[in-house]
């Protein structure tokens, strides 16, 4: 049996002419305009036009928990895919692309992959670049960086961390060392750079 697809935007053209191009292709797809068509259809895999940065309909979608969500933003730009796949999307494609580019991006969600044009990819890579492999921080080094981070003063940072001023100027300097930078400023700019302050990291 099929996937069924529910195609979800604000434009009855558009979206009638994505359901034909599925069907022809053999998917059991349908359409709709709101989040309340996610609620009532049965769908396996929903194509839905999200308008970035506001991501609170593809959120809908999502906790409806019927299938995959693959976005369909304005544009294949950094600031949209990750807007769309931290709201959870399972893939995203451009609402101006080829019908075919849009049929190969609900196919690679099935498969749990996705596709990123290279030029996407670039820029992706160059906008978040990686902390050297061999760059390791302690716990304590994490919390003192984020307390860099803060901007407070030395003897704040002492006094909430529990160390006496010498030992944390020891403990900045040490951090300076390791991420490269010669003062504060280039050690929190480093660590912004390499998501070192970060909640996951």
């Amino acid at each position: 049996m099929s996937d069924s697809v529910l195609v979800i935007h604000g434009a009855p053209a558009y979206r009638y002419g994505l359901v034909l191009g599925l069907k022809e292709l053999g998917f059991d797809a349908c359409e709709g305009e709101t989040a309340e068509a996610a609620e009532q259809a049965e769908w396996d895999v929903c194509l839905l036009h999200t308008p970035t940065p506001d991501t609170s309909l593809l959120t809908r979608v999502r906790q409806s928990g019927q299938g995959l969500v693959i976005a369909l933003v304005d544009g294949l730009t950094v600031d949209n895919c990750r807007d769309v796949i931290g709201a959870g999307a399972h893939g995203v494609a451009s609402q101006d692309a080829d019908f075919d580019d849009i049929a190969e991006a609900l196919r690679l969600a099935r498969w749990g992959e996705t596709r990123v044009p290279i030029s996407l990819l670039r820029t992706l890579v160059d906008a978040s670049p990686a902390a050297p492999s061999g760059l390791t921080l302690s716990q304590s080094e994490t919390d003192v960086l984020r307390q860099l981070a803060s901007g407070r003063p030395i003897a704040d940072m002492a006094a909430t961390l529990g160390y006496s001023e010498r030992q944390m100027y020891r403990l900045a300097r040490g951090i300076y060392f390791k991420l490269g930078a010669g003062n504060r400023s280039e050690a929190i700019a480093t660590a912004a750079r390499w998501r070192l302050l970060d909640d996951s990291s």
